[in-house]
């Protein structure tokens, strides 16, 4: 009789455990069963048991497809939380199956990756290329920087180097294309091109102030202007073939000076011209003209020569110069003497009018 209800009490014990365990199993989440029913088969803390399935001896985890129970000691109780594999996407890391590409957020994410056996090609200026495999730097030996903030006119210099460039301090480049400068404008230096600066035809432009300006016409044939090869005294004689016109240099008369106010009532000789220095001077005519009184009396002469001043033009009255609407043309004498460097040319009186009397005079021939 006591052997019989020692059996009926482990009965009923099994079947009370087994239905402690059943619960946790089938509950949607997590069950809560009292410490007492679970602390002689959960002895630590946290352990993995498996309800009717076989565990794998090596691991603990229940195999494949079999659920997996977690449970943890919390406020005297055990808390037992279901895991499925195939529940809610979820799995245990390195039991995950299946084929990738059907992973698509998975399989995007993973495509948008550049493969470390691409490479970076670089070309100069560029260096520093390479495999993606690794971190890559990427130089420009021969770039350039600027030295400082750079206008929306401005020019830059050079500094020897590839390096830091200097913008110009007194160059600018407008967006009309003007290009201002405080130095020299040269063309074709160093080149086997000649140097060329071009004229359009257009609108005369502003006269600047202390500023010398060319320009072109306002309509243009178009030409080319070839200047002398060498330096030269003389006039610039143009000769022209199929629009390209030649500068040459010639010996050539021209007025070599105009002297205005002769003062014609005075003793003093008065200077008309000097012959530049180096230079040998022809006076091949002398004009007056522009009489400020009728000239009834002077007399007067011209030359280099010292106190006479007579070697060039001789003595002589000019009655027929009676107002300032009349000129004369007065020849070199024959035998007339050439002036020689730095020499001065001057006007004597040597009969004054005897009141005031003013003219002009012109100096023409040429220098050698």
């Amino acid at each position: 009789m006591q052997m019989k209800k020692l059996i009926l009490v482990l009965v009923l014990l099994c079947a009370c455990v087994g239905s402690a365990y059943s619960q946790a199993r089938t509950a949607s989440n997590y069950q809560t069963a009292p410490f007492s029913q679970l602390t002689s088969d959960l002895p630590s803390a946290t352990v993995r048991v498996c309800i009717n399935c076989q565990a794998n001896a090596a691991t603990g985890v229940c195999e494949s497809g079999v659920y997996q129970m977690v449970a943890t000691r919390l406020d005297n109780a055990w808390k037992c939380t279901k895991y499925d594999p195939n529940e809610n996407g979820g799995g245990i890391w390195g039991s995950i199956t299946g084929t990738l590409s059907n992973q698509t957020d998975l399989q995007t994410a993973l495509d948008l990756k550049t493969p470390t056996s691409r490479t970076v090609s670089t070309s100069s200026p560029l260096g520093g290329g390479g495999a993606l495999s690794g971190n890559l730097t990427l130089t420009c030996a021969t770039c350039v920087t600027s030295a400082a903030s750079l206008t929306s006119t401005a020019l830059v210099t050079g500094a020897g180097s590839q390096g830091s460039q200097t913008p110009a301090a007194t160059t600018t480049l407008d967006s009309s294309g003007n290009i201002s400068t405080a130095g020299t404008l040269a063309t074709g230096v160093g080149g086997a091109v000649a140097g060329n600066i071009g004229l359009g035809e257009g609108t005369s432009t502003s006269v600047a102030a202390d500023t010398v300006q060319l320009q072109g016409a306002a309509a243009i044939t178009g030409y080319n202007v070839v200047l002398p090869a060498a330096a030269g005294d003389g006039l610039t004689f143009n000769t022209n073939s199929s629009n390209v016109v030649t500068q040459t240099f010639v010996t050539a008369e021209t007025v070599l000076a105009s002297a205005a106010s002769v003062d014609l009532n005075t003793a003093t000789a008065q200077t008309l011209y000097t012959c530049p220095t180096g230079k040998t001077c022809v006076i091949t005519r002398v004009v007056v003209r522009g009489a400020s009184a009728s000239l009834s009396t002077v007399s007067f002469s011209i030359g280099w020569n010292s106190a006479s001043f007579n070697n060039v033009v001789a003595d002589a009255t000019h009655t027929e110069l009676t107002g300032n609407t009349l000129y004369t043309i007065l020849p070199a004498k024959a035998g007339a003497t050439l002036g020689t460097s730095t020499g001065i040319l001057k006007l004597l009186n040597n009969v004054q009018q005897g009141g005031a009397a003013t003219c002009t005079v012109d100096v023409i021939g040429w220098w050698f």
